[in-house]
């Protein structure tokens, strides 16, 4: 039975993504945000529930991040460009070694474990990677910045 108390013919699945609360001028943003939690029910595992948006903001924001990079909207040049062409030229793994450093926020045995390489070679990954780019990764907003980059890329 649905809300309305009609049975549905066979096959027929009906779903319904969930926005915030919303008064008048907020309903094109809560249109949104329910259209947004019903791609990412589509894109997700068979028989998943959909999200609403307070469950996946996370999500929704890496697919809008994804989705501006792949318009070209993100900037073309920065450390992670610089590392993702290096390692396409020289068959080297910096942007897995910055990705693991840095969701490991900057712990060099995690970083390593989840390499399944030895510290030192994180550490000296690190330093070369640093030769080639300024990386800044004293700082946190450029480390804030490599990271989002970082995730805007995946797929």
């Amino acid at each position: 039975m649905t809300a309305l108390g009609a049975a549905l013919p066979s096959g027929v699945r009906i779903t319904a993504g969930i926005g915030a609360p919303a008064h008048t001028a907020e309903l094109p943003a809560g249109r949104q945000e329910a259209d947004e939690c019903l791609a990412l029910y589509e894109a997700g595992p068979p028989g998943a529930v959909p999200p609403a948006y307070d469950e996946s903001w996370d999500d929704i924001l890496l697919r809008r991040l994804r989705a501006a990079a792949r318009a070209g909207r993100t900037p073309a040049r920065g450390p992670v460009s610089v590392l993702r062409k290096h390692d396409a030229e020289h068959a080297t793994h910096y942007v897995a070694t910055l990705r693991a450093w840095l969701e490991a926020q900057g712990d060099l045995a995690a970083a390593a474990e989840r390499l399944r390489v030895h510290p030192n070679t994180v550490r000296n990954r690190l330093r070369a990677m640093s030769r080639l780019t300024p990386l800044g990764l004293d700082d946190a907003r450029k480390r804030l910045a490599m990271i989002i980059g970082l995730a805007a890329e995946e797929e």
